[in-house]
């Protein structure tokens, strides 16, 4: 299966106790903090740098995407859309296979529970 060139990636944004969470759900990723907007930049460093790991590592990117569970594609369908981001990959650091590849980002803002 050959990946395509813009890989979307869906980024759950919520409040967990006294902080902001930011989980990108096909990757299970995830960052905290104060701030929603760090938290927010923070989730495309630690993206971008599991696409570069994973590109190095398998060029096909077969092995990148982990399941999603249906509670978190639930939120995902149901939040609120804040908007996408698209992740500049450093191409000198990715293997040719890889260098066409860009990662786009879309925040989702979860309902309140």
């Amino acid at each position: 299966m050959t990946m395509p060139d813009t890989i979307r990636l869906n980024v759950l944004l919520y409040r967990e106790h006294d902080c902001w969470v930011a989980r990108c759900v096909e990757l299970d990723l995830v960052t905290s903090g104060p701030d929603l907007w760090e938290v927010a930049g923070d989730i495309q460093e630690v993206v971008k740098g599991q696409m570069l790991y994973a590109c190095a590592k398998d060029p096909e990117l077969t092995d990148l995407f982990r399941p999603v569970s249906e509670e978190l594609r639930r939120k995902v369908m149901t939040g609120r859309e804040k908007g996408e981001m698209l992740v500049e990959m450093d191409g000198h650091l990715l293997p040719a296979a890889c260098q066409h590849k860009s990662v786009k980002i879309h925040y989702v803002m979860a309902e309140a529970a």
